[in-house]
């Protein structure tokens, strides 16, 4: 998927007599999964929490991460039926979405697939009948487009992709189980900062090959420039140079091991424009040049 347009949606349903069952698998796109009918049990992966498994149901909704390990278990007498839509960030208009009136509706995109174990899963998007409804129209919408591949379908796909994730980030923001203020995190620091903190780390998660700036930064956490730095400051062990630089050698190692990328391709996809930066700062990091990692690693 990563050589041609960059999207693909598909609709399945899967029963307990399902032989086999989809096994334990992580992709490097960004994944959203919605729940049209029945129930399974969500089974997922995470490197910082272990192997965790929660109930899914209808009007359920969430965000898989690139290369988190997950897969689904039906219970005898189960079956689910859901809608993949698989695509990476390119394929959204993220100018759009950077606007003061929607840099705070973002949290179901930046900090819900970033949150702790227990918050992130007692926090999936349950929508309302009504919303279901409307999600589902959206979602057929798009699953047309992309079968007909009827002419301008790509800009057609990248407009609704759009649409459907500032509605849902709408859905997430106004219900109020799902705006979970942990009061003070540390001294000084404010549960409107804590949430500010957890857009800025969820907009380097998503965006971390691409330039950033504290402009950038300010908009989606909507605050100032200054502010930004000493948020960051406070709610870090590290500066946000440093953050980010550790954040592509972690994608870069993922993409080392599992393609066959030159190490100067891979440079530039996890926002290396330099390549022999990329080598220092990944030596710097990890004791090994990229060539040196990958070999050890075969």
């Amino acid at each position: 998927m990563r050589d041609i347009f960059p999207f693909h949606v598909s609709t399945w349903v899967h029963s307990a007599n399902d032989i086999p069952l989809l096994p334990l698998h992580s992709h490097d796109f960004i994944e959203i999964v919605f729940v049209i009918s029945g129930s399974a049990t969500h089974i997922f992966h995470s490197e910082q929490f272990g192997m965790m498994e929660y109930k899914i149901f209808p009007g359920d909704i969430f965000i898989i991460n690139p290369h988190e390990m997950h897969t689904y278990r039906l219970d005898s007498g189960e079956s689910v039926e859901v809608t993949n839509l698989q695509f990476f960030p390119t394929i959204i208009d993220w100018p759009m979405l950077r606007v003061p009136e929607c840099a705070q509706l973002m949290d179901f995109f930046y900090v819900q697939p970033f949150l702790g174990a227990d918050a992130r899963f007692t926090s999936i998007l349950k929508l309302s009948p009504t919303e279901t409804e409307e999600v589902k129209t959206m979602v057929r919408k798009i699953e047309q487009e992309f079968h007909s591949k009827l002419p301008g379908y790509t800009s057609l796909i990248k407009l609704m992709l759009t649409e459907l994730i500032l509605r849902l980030s709408r859905y997430y923001a106004v219900n109020p189980k799902m705006n979970r203020k942990s009061g003070k995190f540390i001294d000084g620091i404010s549960s409107v900062e804590e949430q500010m903190y957890k857009r800025i780390i969820g907009f380097l998660e998503r965006h971390y090959h691409t330039l950033i700036t504290l402009e950038d930064l300010a908009k989606i956490a909507a605050c100032s420039t200054r502010q930004v730095t000493r948020i960051f400051k406070q709610m870090s062990d590290t500066t946000m140079v440093n953050y980010l630089h550790n954040l592509r050698v972690e994608k870069s190692k993922q993409l080392l091991l599992s393609t066959n990328d030159k190490v100067s391709s891979i440079s530039a996809e996890v926002g290396f424009n330099d390549v022999s930066f990329f080598n220092r700062v990944f030596k710097k990091m990890t004791g090994y040049s990229p060539s040196e990692f990958r070999k050890k690693h075969e």
